[in-house]
């Protein structure tokens, strides 16, 4: 039986990979490309990664897996919940391997906190606490080893630190990697760069331009080495890199919270503590267009604070009387009141939807901002669909739409975060039975049913085995 290793980059794509790669920048991917698959990799709805990762991980869709975001709301309550390993509700890769009698290590991939206990060993990636593995004589030789989860949090450190301690992480990531797939026996591996996302976060923005115009491209190139060292290391007979969504520029926020509002679909409190809050925001906000803000990071990242830990103010939603609302703050997507009435919600949920499609409007150029809008019904699909957000949203690039109440306009001009996530991540393949030279787009749940191809083992799930990647007797 074969050995496969997988390297994940997240939120790597082709948009920046490719030209350095046709630049000759990138030898080792590239060769891959020659001797392998390589193609666009659709990411799932929401293209983020605690819900692009358990789709991998189950190659199932989030209407069966029941991940939806950064946050969520608990069953059948608007308290508002983090996904942790355990809220994923399919059988994941390794579970299905160890099942199966073969061994793997899965090191740094979200949602492994805590981890499972499978035959091989899990290192739990972010959202763990501290330095977490099974079996727990990894963990303790991680942690002597010197092992970190993250690094320095790009929105609280100075660029030329970051970088710094963006290359320590990940150079010891990957060193204990190699030294992992000596210390134990595997048959599958798969070891997660969190950097590419981290990176891309803070500079995807200054990309060819200014002082740190060239820094994710050598941190690529410094990733491509490392691709080479632990190709090597590994010896296996199929090496895939992958990404589970893809990055794009981003240059305005757009607050949903405050549409919602306008319309008459969220309700608020009137209430001394809310009105405070609004006056805070606010006041942010003439901060962030004057200039000041970027004075006080900088302030506070010399005395070493961490301005990124600083908690905006809140706006308490009255769910009761709202009809519709967003749960957490990074992404935009839509709950309906639970409590309407079929009729009712149906009727909503039409009508949200259409004047997101045709109605939300960037008010200074007056383009339309969503790219696709869907109800939840329409590409979800299993039992935990009914705990999704009833309406999802993916927006057109430069836009990024987010909840909360944590600016006063619509629209918020970026001044830090110059990327976001892009529904289109990256892939390449190459090794026994694998075509060569050829592009073949796939979707991020292929790949489970496809790596599981590889050991003989078939598992009813969402995403197909990529047989046109193959070769006849491998598909």
């Amino acid at each position: 039986m074969p050995r496969v290793l997988v390297v994940g980059w997240d939120g790597a794509t082709w948009t920046a990979l490719k030209p350095w790669v046709d630049a000759g920048l990138m030898p080792n991917l590239k060769k891959m490309m020659e001797d392998g698959v390589w193609g666009e990799l659709e990411s799932v709805i929401p293209p983020v990664s605690p819900v692009a990762w358990p789709s991998f991980a189950t190659g199932c869709n989030p209407g069966r897996h029941g991940v939806f975001g950064f946050q969520q709301f608990k069953k059948d309550t608007l308290e508002i919940e983090i996904p942790l390993g355990y809220s994923i509700r399919e059988e994941k890769l390794w579970q299905t391997l160890s099942k199966n009698g073969k061994k793997s290590v899965v090191m740094n991939i979200q949602l492994t906190f805590p981890p499972d206990k499978i035959d091989g060993v899990i290192v739990s990636g972010v959202m763990a606490p501290e330095v977490t593995a099974h079996p727990k004589e990894i963990e303790e030789w991680l942690k002597k080893e010197g092992y970190v989860i993250e690094g320095s949090g790009h929105m609280d450190t100075p660029k030329k630190e970051f970088l710094q301690d963006l290359y320590r992480v990940t150079d010891k990531r990957c060193e204990c990697a190699m030294k992992l797939m000596d210390k134990v026996g595997w048959d599958f591996f798969m070891i997660l760069i969190s950097g590419t996302d981290r990176v891309q976060h803070y500079l995807f923005g200054e990309i060819g331009r200014g002082k740190y115009g060239n820094a994710i491209r050598d941190y690529y190139i410094h990733l491509d080495q490392k691709l080479s060292e632990l190709r090597e290391k590994a010896g296996a007979d199929v090496v895939i890199v992958m990404s589970d969504h893809g990055f794009c520029r981003q240059e305005k926020r757009v607050h949903i919270n405050n549409w919602l509002e306008e319309h008459g679909y969220i309700k608020t409190f009137d209430t001394p503590e809310n009105r405070r809050a609004r006056r805070m925001v606010k006041m942010s906000a003439i901060l962030k267009r004057s200039g000041i803000s970027k004075i006080i990071v900088r302030a506070m990242q010399m005395l070493g604070q961490k301005p990124g830990k600083v908690a905006p103010p809140k706006v308490k939603i009255d769910y009761e009387n709202s009809k519709a609302y967003t749960c957490g703050y990074y992404t935009g997507d839509l709950y309906l009141n639970r409590s309407l009435s079929k009729g009712e919600y149906e009727r909503v949920q039409d009508e949200i939807v259409g004047k997101l499609r045709t109605e939300l409007r960037d008010p200074k150029t007056g383009e339309l901002i969503c790219e696709k809008v869907w109800k939840k019904q329409e590409i979800y699909h299993g039992l935990q669909t009914k705990y999704a957000p009833d309406i999802l949203i993916l927006p057109k690039e430069p836009y990024w739409i987010t909840g909360g109440f944590n600016y006063p306009k619509l629209i918020e001009p970026i001044i830090r975060e110059t990327g976001r996530h892009h529904l289109m991540g990256m892939y390449v393949m190459s090794g026994a039975g694998v075509k060569k030279g050829e592009r073949i787009n796939a979707r991020l749940i292929d790949l489970n049913p496809t790596i599981l191809n590889f050991f003989g083992i078939k598992k009813d799930v969402d995403g197909k085995v990529l047989k046109d990647a193959l070769k006849s007797q491998s598909a």
